[in-house]
C-alpha cells in the first residue's frame, strides 16, 4: 500500500506511527483536545537547494513529538528555541525538486495528534548541466594517493578501476552524518556568514549537473552539491562557526575532508584539501583552520569544495556565504520570533 503513497505522504505515515509508539498510543485518554501550534515566524520562501527556517509554539501542557515533514520525503527535527514550547527548525528542500510542500506534526503525551501546513513559498531554479573532458589525471598518482599500487591498467580501464577504488575508500557518507535529533537553543542566537577561505574566487556553483568523458567515452554523471573555490596555493580553510568535527580524514573521492556539525541540524563540509589539521570529535571555533587547499580526491586541479547540509539534505552554500541571504532568510526569522518571546515573558 505505501508504494502507492507519495514521498511526502509516506513520511506522514511513518511519523504518525512514531507519535502513537512514543505516547503508547494511548487512544482512550480523557484529554482529547490536539495541540495547538502556531507558525511564529517563517522564511518567506525556499528553492530547491535551499535553506529556510520556521519557528514554531506548541501550545500544549504535555507535548509529545514535534516533526515536520515534506513532499520529497524528508523529516526534520526542530529543536527547542529560548525556552520550552518554541521550536525553531531549518529545512531544505533537495535540488532535483520541481515543487515543494512542508507540514508540521505535533502531538501530546496523551496521543492527540495534529498536522498544520507551513505556508512557505517555493521558488524553482532550474540548474544548469555541463560536459567535463577530463584530461587524463585520475590515474597511478591517485593510487598512490590512496597509499594503492599501480594497476597496469591504461586508459578507460584505469579510470574506472581508480573510480572503484575511490568507492572502496569511502569512510564516510556525509548526508548521513547529518541526520538526526538537534540540541535546543538556549537564549538569543545568530547564524554566522560562511566564508571558508579569506579570498575566494569561486570556480563552480552548486547544483550543476555534469557529464564526464575521457578521451571520448562517457565516464559518469554526477550533480555538484557543493561550491568550489580557489585562493592562494595551499590557502588556509577556515571554519566560521563554532562545532564539532563529525570526521576528518581521507574519504574516497572526496580526498582529504573535514565535515563539521553547528548544531541546529547545520553541517559543513572542506573537501580535496591537501592536509586537514583537525581531528574526530574536536571543538573548533570560528578563525581556526580547517587545514589547506589541495587537489586530492576526484580532482584534477587544486581548490576547496564547500558543501552545506540541513538535516540530510545538500543545499547551496553561496547562500551562506552571502550576508544578505543570511540575515533576511535565516536570522531575521529567529529575531522576530525572539522579540515576539520577549514580550510575552513580559507580560
Amino acid at each position: 500500500m505505501l508504494k502507492k503513497l507519495s514521498p511526502g505522504l509516506k513520511a506522514l505515515a511513518a511519523l504518525i506511527v512514531l507519535v502513537l509508539a512514543v505516547t503508547g498510543m494511548r487512544l482512550t485518554a480523557l484529554d482529547r483536545e490536539p495541540p495547538r501550534i502556531e507558525i511564529m515566524a517563517l522564511s518567506r520562501t525556499v528553492k530547491n537547494g535551499g535553506c529556510a527556517a520556521v519557528v514554531i509554539h506548541l501550545a500544549e501542557e504535555n507535548p509529545g513529538v514535534i516533526r515536520l515533514f515534506d513532499s520529497a520525503g524528508g523529516v526534520f527535527f526542530p529543536a527547542v528555541f529560548r525556552t520550552n514550547s518554541y521550536y525553531l527548525c531549518l529545512f531544505a528542500c533537495p535540488a532535483a525538486e520541481s515543487n515543494y510542500s512542508l507540514w508540521v506534526i505535533a502531538s501530546d503525551t496523551e496521543g492527540n495528534c495534529v498536522t498544520n501546513k507551513i505556508p512557505v513559498v517555493f521558488e524553482y531554479v532550474d540548474y544548469p548541466k555541463g560536459r567535463v573532458e577530463l584530461k587524463g589525471g585520475f590515474g597511478n598518482d591517485k593510487l598512490a594517493e590512496m597509499g594503492l599500487p599501480e594497476s597496469g591498467l591504461t586508459g578507460t580501464n584505469l579510470y574506472a578501476y581508480v573510480q572503484s577504488c575511490f568507492l572502496a575508500k569511502t569512510a564516510a557518507d556525509p548526508l548521513k552524518l547529518s541526520l538526526g535529533p538537534v540540541p535546543a537553543i538556549r537564549g538569543d542566537f545568530r547564524f554566522p556568514v560562511f566564508l571558508p577561505l579569506a579570498k575566494p574566487v569561486v570556480t563552480s556553483g552548486f547544483g550543476k549537473t555534469r557529464e564526464y568523458y575521457f578521451k571520448c567515452k562517457k565516464m559518469k554523471q554526477s550533480t555538484h552539491y557543493g561550491v568550489d573555490m580557489i585562493g592562494t596555493l595551499h590557502d588556509t580553510v577556515l571554519f566560521s562557526a563554532a562545532g564539532e568535527v563529525v570526521f576528518a580524514g581521507y574519504n574516497g573521492g572526496w580526498g582529504n575532508t573535514a565535515i563539521v556539525g553547528h548544531g541546529y541540524g547545520l553541517y559543513t563540509l572542506y573537501a580535496h584539501c591537501s592536509e586537514v589539521t583537525v581531528t574526530n570529535k574536536q571543538a573548533v571555533f570560528p578563525g581556526e583552520s580547517a587545514g589547506y587547499t589541495g587537489a586530492t580526491g576526484e580532482v584534477e586541479g587544486e581548490h576547496l569544495h564547500f558543501g552545506v547540509m540541513v538535516q540530510g539534505v545538500w543545499t547551496d552554500g553561496a547562500e551562506w556565504m552571502n550576508p544578505e541571504w543570511v540575515e533576511r532568510q535565516i536570522n531575521s526569522v529567529l529575531g522576530k520570533a525572539s522579540a515576539m518571546i520577549t514580550a510575552r515573558t513580559v507580560q
